[in-house]
């Protein structure tokens, strides 16, 4: 029988129908049925694309973490340009946390992470290009907490570097706060947050006083 050569649009096809079936349901019930009817490919032509159901899998956590990583860098960039103060980092952490569709979309952004993350964990196979992924986050994030300090907005008792990877397991502590039998309210996460950060209150740039609203 006849099996078509690996095609970028073919891969690409079943990348974006893979992914969006991650997003929704657990890899344990991915099917690769489901996604042949949905692409209208055959399971042959999938297989020699990908060689397997969990190299398909792993290639659709890669390119769903390339996406995130490519959507959230932009957005420290295009954020970083206007955060001036320390209420303005306030006001936007608080917007991020208490605003519905901001809140479910970091919620369901931090949760896939996690979920991709730890299978990196777990198959060697996914270890060398999630790390290259997440060493451009690293990057993006701690170019925006450079800006910060260069504004004293946040603190310089730890490197913009080392308050990328707080941050970092900040969202994994957030993550099991979403599930806690009782969880931090938002306005709760946002102090602490801050605080962490060692973001500087009002009308006290160049100080390591922390703020306790």
């Amino acid at each position: 029988m006849y099996v078509p050569e690996p095609t970028e649009a073919t891969r690409d096809a079943v990348l974006e129908v893979t992914s969006r079936a991650l997003w929704r349901r657990d890899e344990g019930s991915l099917r690769i049925a489901d996604i042949c009817q949905a692409t209208n490919l055959s399971s042959s032509v999938i297989y020699n694309n990908f060689r397997s159901r969990q190299g398909l899998i792993d290639a659709a956590y890669l390119s769903i973490y390339a996406s995130m990583t490519t959507e959230i860098v932009a957005l420290f960039d295009e954020v970083s340009a206007r955060l001036h103060s320390y209420d303005d980092l306030y006001e936007y952490i608080s917007e991020q946390q208490t605003n519905p569709t901001q809140r479910d979309y970091w919620r369901r952004n931090r949760h896939m992470r996690l979920r991709i993350a730890t299978a990196a964990i777990a198959r060697p196979s996914l270890q060398n290009d999630f790390a290259a992924l997440q060493e451009t986050y690293l990057r993006g994030l701690t170019a925006f907490f450079t800006t910060l300090q260069d504004r004293h907005v946040v603190g310089d008792l730890l490197s913009a570097r080392e308050m990328a990877f707080i941050f970092e397991s900040s969202l994994l502590a957030h993550s099991f706060n979403d599930i806690a039998l009782e969880p931090a309210d938002d306005k709760e996460w946002v102090r602490m947050l801050l605080t962490v950060l060692g973001a500087y209150g009002p009308g006290q740039p160049g100080t390591d006083e922390r703020v306790t609203r």
